[in-house]
């Protein structure tokens, strides 16, 4: 799937318009700890990289982030008195009020096939309630990143 994107973008990049630039994002981030986010990334540029080889020709490489758009999660430092990173959110389904709740990691790179299985608790993530969201008075929305990806767009429009 990454390989037919990276195909149709390099087709429609040209050099003096067209597509210049492209990004993928790995979204939700807010579902991961703070310290397993930028791992995030890492696992989206080895997909691009791996999609890139399988193409010929010389085609820009895309940047990839990280990010949520409606932020869910607060990051947290404790559970049952251990300190330890957490987070703290109302899981789906739930009807008591935020709690503290371990997560997945993510990490730094693709484990091996055996160890990437459905149910393997290394890497199961709660599903978190939305927030309220603010009233549509000014006030931002809770974000993570957001405004980092948005500049990534737009940087060369200025």
């Amino acid at each position: 799937m990454i390989a037919e994107i990276l195909k149709a973008y390099h087709t429609a990049w040209k050099p003096f318009g067209g597509i210049n630039r492209a990004l993928f994002a790995a979204t939700k981030a807010d579902h991961a700890t703070k310290n397993s986010r930028s791992n995030m990334s890492k696992l989206l540029d080895a997909l691009v990289t791996k999609a890139k080889g399988q193409l010929k020709g010389g085609i820009r490489t895309p940047e990839s982030e990280w990010f949520t758009s409606i932020r869910v999660t607060k990051d947290a430092k404790e559970r049952d008195g251990e300190q330890r990173e957490v987070l703290n959110g109302t899981e789906k389904g739930r009807s008591e009020g935020p709690l503290n709740y371990l997560c997945g990691k993510v990490p730094p790179e693709w484990p091996n096939d055996e160890d990437w299985v459905f149910g393997n608790p290394a890497y199961v993530f709660t599903e978190f309630e939305p927030t309220q969201l603010p009233t549509i008075d000014g006030s931002l929305w809770p974000h993570v990143n957001l405004d980092r990806v948005i500049w990534k767009i737009l940087e060369g429009c200025f």
